[in-house]
């Protein structure tokens, strides 16, 4: 299988991980298949929602690169449990670079 390929489809399947029943919100996930980008949004159910992305990532150059990260159990460790080298992943939101 194409490591491209492969990088995209755990992305994929890993941040859909994240979309998950709540007692406050509701959860979306979003992709842009073009840019090879996914994210986990959380929408709340109050008077005033306000939207938050909880996990953004997306594939650049054969890594996966983290953009946005606000979780309790951090993305590139799912996808590190998912076979994905730690050298493979960009932490963007934490100051990393490719």
């Amino acid at each position: 299988m194409d490591r491209v390929i492969e990088l995209t489809t755990v992305l994929r399947e890993t941040v859909k991980g994240y979309v998950r029943p709540s007692p406050n919100a509701t959860m979306y996930f979003a992709e842009n298949v073009e840019n090879e980008a996914f994210v986990a949004i959380s929408i709340p159910h109050s008077r005033n929602p306000q939207s938050r992305v909880v996990v953004f990532g997306r594939i650049v150059d054969g890594k996966v690169v983290i953009e946005t990260d606000i979780t309790n159990k951090p993305l590139h460790e799912a996808l590190m449990q998912a076979g994905i080298p730690r050298d493979q992943i960009v932490l963007a939101y934490q100051g990393e670079t490719a």
